[in-house]
């Protein structure tokens, strides 16, 4: 009918592009800044020579370091924007 003619086609969104943005402007500046915070742990278990509490915050911080490789499986099967929107990693203590 001559009223619909003019309606713009839906937004499709380009959810490669959508993906990467979340791990590039979300997930690794979120990794990068708990990174950090660990960096100050581990160093200062160093300074106190507390070998136990430095081997713990390194484990942390590799599963930190791992993040960006762990959740680009889960970000690849995400189809909907909302959902994307809505993903978070399981973030280690």
């Amino acid at each position: 009918s001559p009223m619909f003619q003019n309606l713009p086609a839906p937004i499709k969104h380009d959810m490669v592009v959508a993906r990467q943005m979340k791990l590039d402007q979300e997930i690794r500046p979120e990794r990068n800044r708990r990174l950090a915070a660990k960096d100050v742990e581990f160093t200062k278990a160093l300074g106190a020579k507390d070998q136990a509490a430095a081997d713990a915050v390194e484990s942390t911080r590799q599963q930190l370091r791992d993040i960006p490789a762990t959740v680009t499986t889960v970000l690849a099967v995400i189809s909907d924007p909302t959902a994307l929107k809505a993903f978070s990693p399981v973030w280690p203590a």
